[in-house]
């Protein structure tokens, strides 16, 4: 079996950078190996973890970590979690809903899960990245390995499709994050040429690699 891609087992800082209020009960929805969640509840020092993750192989690292993680599909977990009544007041979803086939129904499913103020703290890859523009002028669709083009993502939004997402499912926008990047895998050049980026309005829309937001139930 091939090592997981580091990027999506590390911790997300930059998700974790999103929470803004102290919580009790954590869920984090593709949990990978609990890296994130486990970082969070190691920062506030308390709380309770449930994370979903599909692969066996990473769950079982998970469950070393969090107090349960639950071994199936995401939207099956979640109904699983709603029958059951339960409730968190924090919820994670890491570059997960584009791999679902009903992204829609597994986020009207969170909004059940959710306390009043809960906070819920998404990233989704951006479709529209220039890089998506070069490869279709190309007649070809970028299948890859990792990044905007996983091969193994079944569903694409870019920005302006999101707030669509988001208040269909009962949530409103609280803030939104944007990473860019200019070559889309980890690279110096992204950091070198950050400055130019910044200030060219076409180059900050078509450079945007990721959204995160930050949800409150509305």
């Amino acid at each position: 079996m091939n090592a997981p891609n580091p990027s999506y087992i590390q911790v997300r800082q930059d998700m974790m950078d999103l929470v803004s209020r102290p919580w009790t009960r954590l869920l984090d929805v593709g949990c990978a190996q609990g890296a994130t969640a486990s970082a969070l509840r190691d920062a506030q020092g308390q709380g309770t973890v449930c994370g979903i993750e599909l692969d066996e192989s990473l769950a079982t690292l998970a469950k070393e970590r969090l107090d349960e993680v639950l071994v199936m599909d995401a939207v099956e977990a979640l109904e699983t979690l709603v029958s059951r009544g339960e409730k968190f007041d924090l919820v994670l979803c890491g570059d997960v809903l584009e791999h679902l086939t009903d992204p829609w129904k597994a986020l009207s499913l969170i909004r059940e899960l959710c306390t009043p103020e809960a906070e819920v703290v998404i990233s989704l890859p951006n479709v529209a990245h220039y890089s998506t523009m070069i490869a279709l002028l190309r007649q070809r669709w970028p299948y890859e390995d990792r990044g905007v083009h996983d091969r193994t993502h079944l569903r694409w939004f870019a920005p302006k499709n999101l707030n669509e997402l988001y208040e269909g499912a009962g949530f409103k926008e609280e803030k939104r994050k944007l990473t860019r990047r200019i070559i889309e895998r980890p690279h110096p050049l992204n950091k070198k040429f950050e400055p130019i980026v910044s200030v060219i309005p076409i180059l900050r829309s078509l450079t945007i690699f990721q959204c995160q937001s930050r949800l409150r139930p509305r």
